[in-house]
């Protein structure tokens, strides 16, 4: 999946950055990079957006379901872990 496909089906929903960051347990800026292609989209990302578009998952599940957060995400580089 590239970052044109994920936000023409966030188009469809009406999900926002923020949305699709707290759903998959991301930081906005990882969705950023991802509409930009400028970032590879992780596999899981992109099977859970296709089943997600397709109707065999809600956002509500999604919400409920996975486990990463934000804060699991690793400093970017050059910063010193907490």
């Amino acid at each position: 999946m590239k970052g044109r496909e994920l936000g023409a089906i966030m188009g469809r929903h009406s999900l926002t950055v923020p949305d699709l960051a707290l759903v998959m347990g991301v930081t906005n800026r990882s969705v950023f990079n991802w509409l930009s292609d400028n970032h590879q989209i992780p596999n899981s990302v992109s099977l859970l957006v296709k089943a997600f578009d397709q109707g065999i998952i809600t956002v509500e599940w999604l919400a409920n379901n996975l486990e990463a957060s934000p804060e699991d995400e690793p400093p970017p580089k050059g910063t010193p872990a907490a």
